[in-house]
């Protein structure tokens, strides 16, 4: 009987490190193999300043923050969906629509930034990966939003905290989770120069 019970007041502290240490193995196991995948979507660092965006501290984009315009609303977002690089000479070099390679990326309270015509794809290719809940914002685009993909923000197990989207169908009155947001007055061109809707 003695020896049961010094077996089972040493056992609690041997098993509560074993945990301990087996739980910080498991914790460093994901954060290594979440790096790796991570990385590879994005291997960039970014710093969003008063006039720019800028990733590695070599490559700048314009950040107009006098101004509301689309690109803005962009830079303030963790993944952009959809942006058209063709009309801003801006390029992305790497690409996916794969939503299990984003999914296990995607950070909890994430903002994520939709171009409004790539919302079918986003939400067919992307979203069903998706395991955190996220910020979206949608803009340049012509399309209304939240159109028919308002019911995303109404199932039980939405993944989106709050919508701001361009072009809106709906008033913010309508609906506690979507947020109209102004198409802005001017957006830039490759030239620096603004251009006036």
């Amino acid at each position: 009987m003695i020896f049961h019970s010094r077996l089972h007041l040493l056992s609690k502290p041997r098993l509560a490190l074993g945990l301990f240490l087996c739980s910080i193995l498991i914790n460093l196991y994901q954060f290594l193999y979440q790096s790796s995948n991570c990385s590879y979507l994005c291997s960039y660092k970014s710093i969003l300043g008063k006039t720019q965006l800028t990733f590695d501290n070599s490559h700048n984009v314009p950040h107009y923050s006098e101004f509301i315009c689309p690109q803005n609303f962009r830079n303030l977002a963790d993944w952009v969906y959809g942006w058209p690089e063709d009309v801003f000479e801006e390029r992305l070099e790497i690409t996916t629509d794969k939503g299990y390679h984003i999914g296990p990326c995607l950070v909890s309270g994430s903002i994520i930034y939709v171009k409004t015509d790539h919302l079918e794809k986003f939400f067919s290719k992307v979203y069903p990966y998706l395991n955190n809940q996220f910020v979206l914002i949608t803009g340049q685009s012509d399309a209304s939003s939240p159109g028919r993909y308002l019911s995303y923000l109404d199932t039980h197990d939405s993944k989106i905290i709050h919508w701001f989207g361009q072009n809106s169908e709906i008033y913010a009155s309508q609906h506690g989770r979507f947020t109209p947001i102004p198409i802005g007055k001017v957006n830039a061109l490759p030239t620096g120069n603004l251009s006036y809707f």
